[in-house]
């Protein structure tokens, strides 16, 4: 029971480990809120980079085609983050 119901996570993004952090009991992969939860999460970081592109506080790749660019491409639980880090 004490290995299901805690645990450590840390994020991984481009390869480099964050700190980890305590998991308790409470919403699991695999249960009935978890799509909701992570179609909100979602959909709240959608907005967050199209907010940023509007603000020019980033600019996303193919700027030249698209307006503001695409700055981020989601499917399914993958979301790839793409900008012009030219600036």
């Amino acid at each position: 029971m004490q290995t299901v119901q805690s645990g450590e996570v840390c994020v991984n993004v481009n390869g480099h480990r964050g700190g980890f952090f305590r998991t308790y009991q409470g919403l699991r992969q695999g249960g009935p809120l978890s799509p909701l939860l992570f179609n909100l999460v979602a959909d709240a970081l959608s907005a967050l980079l199209d907010k940023a592109v509007r603000k020019k506080h980033i600019i996303g790749v193919l700027a030249d085609l698209i307006l503001g660019g695409i700055s981020h491409v989601q499917y399914a639980d993958d979301t790839v983050i793409m900008t012009d880090g030219s600036e």
